[in-house]
Parts: C-alpha cells; structure tokens; sequence
C-alpha cells in the first residue's frame, strides 16, 4: 500500500537558505525555489537543516528540498522584520516572513498568519490559513 505526503518532493532549482518560504519554480517540473516575490504562490517553508556541516544553505541546485510538515499546518519561519502576533505574512525577496502592506490596486497574497512575534531574524511559528487570500 502506498503512502501519501501532505509535503511534495521538490528539488532545488536555486539555493535555498533554512526557515524560508519556497515556491515552485516555474522553469521546471518539481522543482522548487526560495521565494522572492510577494506575488509567489508559497508551497511551504524549508527546515532549518543545512546540505553540509560548514555550508549555510539548506539546498543548492539539484539538491532535495525538505519542507517542514507542521502539524496543522504550523511551521517556522524566519522574520525579515518586525512581525506582531496575529499579523498575515508574505514573502520578501529573500523568502523571509514580513508583515503584509496592502495598496490599492496592488495584488498580494499571503497564506499563513503569525502565531509569535518577532525581529528580523528571529525564527517563529506561523499557521498557512485555507487558501490564499488576494487583495
């Protein structure tokens, strides 16, 4: 009998740092990206391991990404900035949790809320929320 993930198997299509939100890419099947655009559909938030005991980075190009589980689809992110608890959050360019700014006639999306508050690079638990919500 087979077994089903709530994570997909992705593979790194750009280096990917721990605690960031991924996206997939759109170059490539199975494939996944660090997100950088507050516009990326998030698929989910890499884990804080590194591919290697003196390396920084979480995967590199061909390299499997893990995406944290999370129950009830709580995971660990770190913070661009500033975040209060209750706050929506997006990705920044660098695909670290910052506190949504909505414009008018701007399109954001977001689909995880912080359960913690936090400084910019403090890591801390947010909740993806059903669906994303567009502004």
């Amino acid at each position: 009998m087979g077994s089903f993930s709530d994570t997909p198997a992705l593979i790194a299509g750009g280096t990917i740092a721990p605690f960031r939100f991924v996206a997939m890419s759109s170059s490539a099947d199975d494939t996944g990206v660090q997100a950088s655009a507050d516009t990326d559909k998030i698929v989910g938030v890499s884990d804080g391991s590194t591919n290697g005991p003196l390396s920084g980075n979480h995967a590199t190009v061909g390299q499997p990404i893990t995406l944290q589980g999370g129950a009830n689809g709580t995971v660990l992110v770190e913070c661009a900035g500033n975040i209060t608890v209750g706050a929506l959050v997006e990705t920044d360019s660098s695909g670290k949790a910052q506190a949504i700014t909505t414009t008018a006639g701007t399109t954001r999306y977001h689909g995880f809320v912080a359960l913690q508050g936090g400084a910019a690079g403090r890591i801390i638990r947010v909740q993806r929320i059903a669906g994303y919500i567009k502004y």
